[in-house]
């Protein structure tokens, strides 16, 4: 079961419907995703295996799209999302299209209040394929001038083939200043 700590988030709006990037201000924006809604969650399930009964209590990210997805207009991206439980949940990206624009952006929702960055960016520690990470940094500048740091390790990853392209996604251990023992997700094209 998926219990969500905020209301979903539209990923690639502010306010609901006022453009905060080129995926919605781009002429190519509707021709990629029209909507793309995001939730931080509490997930709890019980398992069954061989005899043994394994209770889970965790954290969750969840997301769902609607419309048409064109990624060959994608050249390159990083995405890092996570969540902290009720204290800090995050979401941000960093793409650069086939015509080279670029855009790195994200939110942070701290208690139910959700704020978009001026700018953010993701650093990753990337072993020889080029694709498998050892981790990575999330910084997400805000408005107020602050600064949030955000650091990963993976735990995990598995390759994620989107039929153009493909990916590799980082279940990832995170901290950012005394918040400590969050679960993420990292990933690179």
């Amino acid at each position: 079961e998926l219990h969500d700590l905020y209301p979903f988030t539209p990923f690639y709006a502010v306010g609901r419907e006022q453009a905060s990037d080129w995926a919605t201000d781009s002429s190519q924006a509707e021709e990629f995703i029209p909507r793309h809604w995001e939730a931080a969650s509490r997930i709890t399930f019980r398992v069954k295996l061989a005899g043994q009964v394994t209770e889970i209590d965790g954290l969750a990210i969840r997301d769902h799209s609607f419309g048409f997805r064109d990624w060959a207009m994608i050249r390159n991206h990083r995405a890092f999302v996570g969540s902290f439980g009720p204290a800090m949940s995050f979401s941000c990206l960093c793409w650069q299209l086939s015509n080279d624009v670029y855009s790195c952006y994200g939110y942070v929702n701290r208690h139910g209040v959700e704020e978009w960055t001026d700018d953010a960016e993701i650093v990753v520690h990337a072993l020889a394929d080029g694709i498998t990470l050892r981790g990575g940094e999330a910084v997400l500048r805000m408005p107020s001038g602050e600064e949030i740091r955000i650091t990963a390790r993976t735990a995990a990853c598995f390759l994620l083939p989107h039929r153009e392209y493909m990916a590799v996604d980082h279940s990832v251990e995170i901290s950012c200043g005394d918040l400590q023992g969050g679960y993420g997700d990292l990933e690179v094209m």
